[in-house]
């Protein structure tokens, strides 16, 4: 089965805004429009370059923090970094 804007935003229906995949909410407000020209993939792909040396021990090190996903709105600290950087 497809998934489209409207069957994403119906399972997402219970989900606060804040909470919701901000690619979810682009979806639906792209949905009633049609490109002008093809589409550029810009999915998650499959690596094409390795690892670099420093990503194993810095991954190793915070390896508790794995597990689940932050909130989509982001953690206050960084909200605020980003906001005072724009």
């Amino acid at each position: 089965m497809a998934m489209t804007a409207s069957s994403r935003s119906a399972s997402a229906a219970g989900a606060q805004d804040g909470e919701r995949s901000p690619f979810a909410r682009l979806t639906e407000l792209l949905s009633p429009y049609t490109p002008g020209k093809p589409l550029i993939n810009m999915s998650i792909g499959e690596p094409q370059h390795p690892v670099p040396g420093f990503v194993g021990p810095v991954l190793a090190s915070h390896i508790n923090d794995f597990g689940r996903y932050p909130i989509a709105k982001g953690i206050e600290p960084f909200r605020q970094a980003a906001a005072a950087w724009v």
